[in-house]
C-alpha cells in the first residue's frame, strides 16, 4: 500500500508533465493514421475535393465560395451550406498547397479543443476527485484518453470536412459560458460555431437551452446567467432562419418553388413528406416512427455508450442535446442514422457536458466509500464503454473498417506523390481535369474541373489504365502526353477549346 501510494504521490506531482506527453503523444499517432488515410487515396472525390476547391478560389482567385466543379449546379456554395466560419482557413491556402491541408487543420483545432474540455472537466468534477488520491492521480489521465481516442471525434478528425469548426467554437463557448469568461469572447466563439454550417444553430440552440438544467452548485454565481443562456439560443434559432430564408437564397442561382423543401432535404427525408410542414406534422404524429428510427440505427446507442451512458444522468439535459439528434436519425441516409464521417460533430459538445454533469453524479455517489478497490472499480465501470470504442473507427470510409490504426503505403501514395510534383514543375498551369479517384488530390492552388469542363482544364492527369477510354471518347490530339508512374499528364498545348 505505501508502494502505491507513492506511485500515486507521483504522478500527482508530474500530473501535468504525464498530461502534456500524453497529448502530444496521442496528437502524433492521430496525425499518423489520418495521413496515411489520406495518403491511401481514402478521399478520392470526396467532399475534400470540393472544400479545397472553393477555399483554394478564395485564395488564389478572390472568389470565396466559387465552385469550379459544374457539376454541384450551383456557382457558390455557399448556396448549398452557410460555412462562413471557412473564411479562417483562406490565408492558409494562399502558401499551403497540399490538399491535405484541410485534414491537418481538423486534427489542430480538434486538438485545441481538449484543453478547454479539460477546463470543464475541472469546473464539473475537480473538487470532488481532488479530495482522493487514487482518483486524483488517474481520473484525469483516463478521461484524457477517454475523450481525444472517442470513436466519434476521431470520425470528424478524419472526415475530410469542416465541422470541426463547430466542435472547436462550441466547446470553447459552452466553457466560456459556464466560467463566465469576457462576454466578447464568449460571442466570438457562439459566432464562429453557428457559422460553421447553416444548420449548426439548431443543435447549438438545444445545447444551450441544456444549460438551463445544470444542477444547481454547477450554476455559475451570476445573476444573468438565465437571461444569456436564453439570449443565446434564441439567436442561434434565429440565425439558422436568417441562412435558411436569407442567406443561401440569395447566392442560389436555383429559384426555389414555395413551400417546397430544398434539394439535400427531398434528398434524405423525402420519405416524411414533400414540404416543410408535411415531414414536420409527419414526425409529431408519428412519434413511435421517429423512435424506432433512431433506435434501429447504431448511432443514438454507440454515441451515447462512448460516453458510459453517464449522459442519461440528468434526463432533461440529455434530453435537449439528443432531440436535435433525431433529425439525423430520421434520414434515409445511413451515414446520418449511425453518425459517421462528420454527421456527430454537432452533438459531441453536448454530450461532452451532460457526460461530465453525469460523472458529477456518480462521483458524489462513490464519495462516501473510502476503499481504494472501491474506488478502482469505480473507475473501471465509468469508463469500460469508452474503452470499447478507444481503437474504433467504424463506417469512416472503405479503407479503415475497424481499428484506427495506420495504413501502409500503396501505389496510391506514389500516385499523390507524382501529382504534386508535376505541379510544381509546371507552375504556369491553372487548370486540371482528373478522374473520380484523383480529383481530390489536385493542389490547392489549381482549379478542378470534373466532366463538364473537361476541355476547359490546362491539364489532365489520367490513369494509365483509362487512357484508351479517354482516347476513344475525347480529343486528345490537342495535348502534350507526359507518363509519371501510373499516371498519364496530358497537357494543352493553348488555351483553346477544341
Amino acid at each position: 500500500m505505501q508502494k502505491l501510494d507513492a506511485l500515486f504521490d507521483w504522478i500527482i506531482q508530474n500530473q501535468k508533465i504525464i498530461l502534456i506527453s500524453l497529448f502530444t503523444i496521442i496528437f502524433i499517432y492521430c496525425y499518423w493514421c489520418t495521413y496515411s488515410l489520406y495518403a491511401r487515396g481514402g478521399f478520392n472525390y470526396h467532399d475534400l475535393g470540393f472544400i479545397n476547391d472553393f477555399a483554394g478560389n478564395a485564395a488564389h482567385m478572390g472568389k470565396p465560395f466559387y465552385l469550379s466543379v459544374k457539376a454541384l449546379g450551383q456557382q457558390n456554395h455557399l448556396a448549398t451550406h452557410a460555412t462562413f466560419s471557412l473564411l479562417i482557413l483562406v490565408p492558409f491556402y494562399m502558401f499551403i498547397h497540399s490538399p491535405f491541408l484541410l485534414l491537418g487543420a481538423g486534427l489542430i483545432f480538434i486538438f485545441l479543443t481538449i484543453p478547454f474540455i479539460f477546463r470543464q472537466f475541472e469546473y464539473f468534477v475537480g473538487d470532488l476527485y481532488k479530495n482522493f488520491k487514487f482518483q486524483n492521480a488517474i481520473l484525469p489521465i483516463v478521461f484524457l484518453i477517454s475523450i481525444s481516442l472517442n470513436k466519434y471525434l476521431k470520425s470528424v478528425m478524419t472526415s475530410g470536412h469542416f465541422e470541426f469548426f463547430f466542435f472547436f467554437f462550441a466547446c470553447i463557448y459552452l466553457t466560456a459560458l459556464i466560467k463566465k469568461w469576457n462576454i466578447w469572447i464568449t460571442l466570438l466563439c457562439f459566432i464562429g460555431a453557428v457559422g460553421t454550417r447553416e444548420d449548426h444553430g439548431i443543435y447549438l440552440g438545444l445545447t444551450t437551452l441544456s444549460l438551463f438544467f445544470l444542477p444547481q452548485d454547477l450554476k455559475p454565481q451570476d445573476s444573468n446567467f438565465n437571461k444569456k443562456v436564453g439570449l443565446f439560443a434564441f439567436s442561434s434559432f434565429l440565425f439558422t432562419i436568417l441562412c435558411f430564408k436569407v442567406f443561401m437564397p440569395y447566392f442560389s442561382i436555383v429559384e426555389a418553388e414555395p413551400g417546397k423543401i430544398s434539394k439535400a432535404v427531398a434528398l434524405y427525408w423525402s420519405h416524411w413528406g414533400t414540404s416543410y410542414k408535411e415531414i414536420v406534422l409527419n414526425m409529431l404524429l408519428n412519434p413511435h416512427k421517429v423512435f424506432m428510427a433512431a433506435w434501429s440505427g447504431d448511432g443514438f446507442y454507440q454515441i451515447n455508450r462512448s460516453f458510459c451512458f453517464a449522459t442519461l444522468i440528468n434526463p432533461f439535459m440529455f434530453f435537449f442535446n439528443n432531440v436535435g439528434a433525431f433529425i439525423q436519425y430520421t434520414s434515409s441516409d445511413v451515414y446520418k442514422v449511425d453518425l459517421a464521417f462528420y454527421n456527430s460533430a454537432m452533438f459531441l459538445p453536448g454530450h461532452i457536458l451532460c457526460y461530465l454533469v453525469g460523472m458529477r453524479k456518480i462521483l458524489q455517489w462513490f464519495s462516501q466509500y473510502k476503499n481504494i478497490l472501491l474506488r478502482a472499480v469505480f473507475i473501471f465501470v465509468l469508463y469500460s464503454p469508452a474503452a470499447v470504442n478507444i481503437w474504433k473507427i467504424d463506417k469512416l470510409v472503405y479503407l479503415s473498417p475497424g481499428p484506427f490504426l495506420p495504413l501502409p503505403t500503396n501505389e496510391f501514395t506514389k500516385d499523390i506523390s507524382n501529382i504534386s510534383d508535376y505541379f510544381k514543375e509546371n507552375p504556369h498551369l491553372k487548370t486540371a481535369y482528373s478522374t473520380f479517384n484523383y480529383l481530390a488530390y489536385i493542389p490547392n492552388n489549381i482549379q478542378k474541373f470534373d466532366d463538364q469542363r473537361v476541355y476547359d482544364a490546362d491539364v489532365m492527369v489520367i490513369p494509365e489504365s483509362q487512357i484508351d477510354h479517354y482516347s476513344r471518347n475525347f480529343n486528345l490530339t490537342a495535348y502534350s502526353e507526359f507518363k509519371r508512374g501510373r499516371l498519364i499528364f496530358l497537357t494543352k498545348s493553348n488555351r483553346t477549346k477544341n
